[in-house]
């Protein structure tokens, strides 16, 4: 059991890890078939925000990394080589601290939706649990078990709050 789920996560890690590599060599194919004269950025960032959204951080993090490091090899002179200019490294900083943030700001939001999903579910499991304590009805109404006391709508006085009432 233990050697499938390492398996498992080695898998999944594999893909979300071949989604940062295949989303930036994406982004650099659109790149050079557009042919931009100014603006290389856009892509990238696209490229790391659904690197990180499906991938999480890691992921992101890599995918930023491989981006800051694409856009200097293939667009800032000397082009085709990773030695910049040293009026260059300002804008990679720039390009980096902020492909950074996106990165971590998608993986975060990817997580906050991935956990309200989870609760969603659990809290749709316990509504159905409860209506189905209710859904037994017999001539006096539907009834709900306290204990060892089953206690009907009729025989309650106040039933609302019988069905309003945390468990």
């Amino acid at each position: 059991m233990l050697e499938s789920d390492s398996s498992a996560q080695r898998a999944s890690a594999t893909w979300r890890y071949g989604v940062a590599l295949s989303s930036v060599a994406a982004a650099l194919i659109v790149t050079l078939l557009v042919r931009p004269d100014a603006l290389v950025a856009p892509v990238f960032f696209l490229a790391i925000i659904v690197t990180a959204w499906i991938g999480g951080f890691g992921p992101g993090l890599v995918a930023a990394v491989l981006a800051t490091l694409v856009i200097a090899y293939f667009f800032l002179p000397p082009t085709f080589s990773l030695r910049s200019d040293v009026a260059e490294i300002p804008h990679l900083l720039v390009f980096f601290v902020s492909a950074f943030l996106v990165s971590s700001w998608s993986a975060a939001r990817s997580r906050a939706e991935t956990s309200l999903q989870r609760a969603r579910g659990e809290l749709e499991a316990k509504v159905q649990d409860r209506t189905a304590d209710f859904s037994e009805s017999s001539v006096d109404g539907p009834k709900r078990r306290c204990g060892n006391k089953q206690w009907s709508c009729k025989t309650r006085p106040n039933c609302l709050n019988l069905l309003t009432t945390p468990f």
